[in-house]
């Protein structure tokens, strides 16, 4: 300070500020289960001038709240000197147990139906009811009477999952089974033949990704296989309401070697016959073929099962192979290959030989 007469006086004073609010979580506890409402969080505060006020968005005055859901909370705190600060806490959710039992189903005669809904949660608990009095605690379960079929799944946290499927029953035959050749070969065409019995209103193949459908014909199905190894091919049944689905292994190998005979035109196999048709077993396959090829036979049962293989090296354009076959009265499929296409041909056999000659 300077008066008039110029004298001087200097002094010096402090202003102090009180430390910055703190707000610390002691507990953040997120909902044990989807949808829950036992999320609790606690806090602990220091800083400024007590005495404290404080409050949350949902209208709570204290430091630790329960019973929340998920969601957004927000926490202010106020010093006796009117200074404020905020937290926010997020509490989430766990996975939500999902249980996926499916779309309704319709069973054909004879046909049973699996239910499954297995979780991680080795501690689970599974119950199983239905209006026709079911009931099972295990995590699957292979039913065949119409009904109302719900599942309840309790997790070891007490977290529940339900779902629910209605099966019904129709009175109509259904199969799916259809014959893999034992042999196929990469980037050659192989022939698959359904067989079911009786033949259902609605026939459909599933193919892997990278399998070239040829031809499809009521019956069978032409493939060609890009590369040597396992593939998994089905068919579907449709019948009404209901369906039935097989599905099989074919192992494709590198190519057997027989010689190409070049870029005849298809069909390279003009003539394929078994005469008689039906036989006593004993009978004759003619076969004519555009160009000269080796080629290999195999005979099959109904059943998939192989009966009888050739294979002939020499290249021929014509051959007459006679065949007597000790075998039982059936239905037989006699395949053809060749290095350009593959037959498939069917032979009843209405009575037996004692010897196989070829």
């Amino acid at each position: 300070i300077i008066d008039a007469r110029g004298c001087k006086a200097i002094a010096n004073t402090s202003i102090k500020q009180p430390g910055g609010l703190i707000i610390r979580s002691l507990e953040e506890k997120h909902p044990t289960c989807y949808q829950g409402s036992d999320g609790k969080i606690a806090l602990e505060v220091s800083g400024g001038v007590p005495p404290y006020t404080y409050s949350w968005d949902t209208g709570a005055t204290t430091t630790a709240i329960d019973h929340l859901t998920q969601g957004r909370y927000t926490f202010s705190l106020t010093d006796a000197n009117g200074c404020t600060t905020f937290k926010e806490v997020v509490l989430k959710d766990p996975e939500e147990i999902v249980i996926d039992l499916g779309e309704d189903r319709i069973l054909c005669n004879g046909q049973t139906h699996t239910l499954e809904a297995g979780i991680t949660d080795t501690q689970a608990t599974y119950l199983w009811t239905s209006d026709n009095g079911f009931r099972a605690t295990s995590p699957q379960v292979i039913v065949s009477e119409p009904g109302n079929y719900q599942l309840t799944v309790t997790s070891s946290l007490g977290c529940i999952g339900t779902d629910s499927v209605v099966i019904s029953n129709q009175n109509s035959d259904i199969d799916a089974e259809f014959l893999l050749p034992s042999q196929a070969y990469a980037n050659q065409n192989v022939l698959l033949f359904n067989v079911s019995n009786p033949l259902a209103e609605i026939s459909e193949w599933i193919l892997p990704q990278g399998v070239t459908l040829v031809s499809e014909e009521a019956t069978s199905v032409l493939l060609n296989f890009p590369e040597a190894k396992t593939y998994t091919i089905g068919l579907i049944a449709k019948q009404s309401g209901c369906y039935k689905e097989t599905y099989k292994n074919i192992v494709v190998e590198e190519s057997s070697g027989l010689a190409d005979p070049g870029d005849t035109e298809l069909p390279f196999i003009k003539e394929f016959s078994i005469s008689p048709n039906p036989n006593n077993g004993e009978f004759e396959l003619l076969v004519e073929l555009s160009e000269p090829s080796s080629i290999s036979l195999r005979i099959f049962t109904l059943q998939g099962n192989l009966m009888y293989s050739k294979s002939i090296p020499e290249s021929l354009k014509e051959y007459e192979i006679p065949i007597n076959l000790n075998s039982s009265s059936g239905v037989y499929f006699v395949v053809l290959e060749t290095a350009k296409q593959t037959q498939i041909k069917r032979m009843i056999i209405a009575g037996s030989n004692s010897s196989i000659k070829n």
